[in-house]
């Protein structure tokens, strides 16, 4: 069964993310935000293994 979300688009208040983790059995929907792209710390995104 797992987890449906959808990843929102704003990420203007979180400037030191460094690391976002939505792996494994989750059931994601939407697209991968333009916003992502802006963190300047991001230096981990990990969406694998997961039904889109």
């Amino acid at each position: 069964m797992g987890l449906s979300i959808t990843i929102p688009s704003d990420f203007d208040h979180l400037p030191y993310l460094s690391a976002l983790s939505i792996a494994e059995n989750v059931n994601v929907t939407g697209t991968i935000p333009v916003s992502l792209a802006k963190l300047k710390e991001l230096n981990s995104l990990h969406l694998s293994l997961n039904s889109y």
